[in-house]
C-alpha cells in the first residue's frame, strides 16, 4: 500500500473540471490550444477534439466565431494582465447562451463556459441592504450565507476561517436543515494541507454542485 502525504497531493492541478463546465486552454506563447476538456466537443459539435491541439482559434473560424467576437477578445492586452485576473462574457453558442470566463494562470490562457440556467432568486432585492444594520461580524456572515443562499439553494454553504497557525474553524454555516451541523467545529493543519490553503487565497470561493462530481 502507498501513501502519500496530504501535502503532497497535487490538488491543485487534478487535471479535470466539473461535470457542468467546459474547458479549453491556450498557450500564451503561441495562442494555440493546449488541452481542452473531453466535453468541449458537446458546446461546439467537434467530433474530434484532438486535431485542434497545437491549432489557434482563428484556425477554425466557423467553429470558434462567439468567442472571436466576444468583448474580452476584443481588448488584445488581456493576455498581459495580472495572475488569475478574470474576465467575464456572456456568449451565444449554437443558439444556447453560456457564461465565458477567461484567465491566465502561469503559462496558459484558460477559457471556461458554463451553460446559463435561469433563476427566480438570482435578483438584487433590497434585502441588501440589510447589511448596512449589522453591527457584528457574527451577522454580517449569517446574513451573507442567508442572501447567497437565495440565489444558489446549495445543501450547505460554510464560512471557514483560517487561524494563524494553519488550523481552521468553521464561523458560519447555512445548510437544509437535514444535515449534521459543521459549526464551530475546529479542524488542525493537516486537515486543509498547505497547497489548498493556497487555492483559497487564491479564489477565496469555491463550488461545488455536486460533490461527488
Amino acid at each position: 500500500m502507498n501513501f502519500v502525504e496530504c501535502h503532497d497531493e497535487p490538488i491543485h492541478i487534478p487535471g479535470y473540471i466539473q461535470s457542468f463546465g467546459y474547458l479549453i486552454g491556450i498557450d500564451t506563447a503561441s495562442h494555440t490550444i493546449s488541452f481542452l476538456s473531453e466535453n468541449i466537443k458537446d458546446v461546439f459539435n467537434i467530433e474530434d477534439i484532438t486535431a485542434l491541439l497545437g491549432k489557434k482559434l482563428s484556425h477554425y473560424p466557423d467553429v470558434f466565431q462567439p468567442i472571436l467576437n466576444s468583448d474580452i477578445f476584443e481588448n488584445a492586452d488581456f493576455l498581459s494582465r495580472r495572475e488569475n485576473e478574470t474576465y467575464f462574457d456572456k456568449i451565444t453558442i449554437n443558439e444556447k447562451i453560456y457564461h465565458f470566463s477567461v484567465f491566465r494562470s502561469n503559462q496558459f490562457i484558460f477559457l471556461e463556459f458554463e451553460a446559463v440556467v435561469e433563476n427566480r432568486y438570482k435578483r438584487i432585492t433590497s434585502k441588501y441592504d440589510n447589511f448596512y444594520i449589522i453591527d457584528s461580524e457574527q451577522e454580517i456572515w449569517d446574513q451573507l450565507l442567508t442572501t447567497i443562499s437565495k440565489i444558489i439553494n446549495y445543501d450547505r454553504m460554510m464560512v471557514y476561517q483560517f487561524m494563524e497557525d494553519g488550523s481552521g474553524r468553521v464561523v458560519a454555516e447555512k445548510n437544509n436543515g437535514n444535515l449534521e451541523s459543521y459549526m464551530g467545529l475546529n479542524y488542525p493543519e493537516h486537515d486543509i494541507p498547505r497547497q489548498a490553503r493556497e487555492l483559497y487565497k487564491k479564489k477565496r470561493k469555491r463550488i461545488f454542485s455536486n460533490v461527488y462530481s
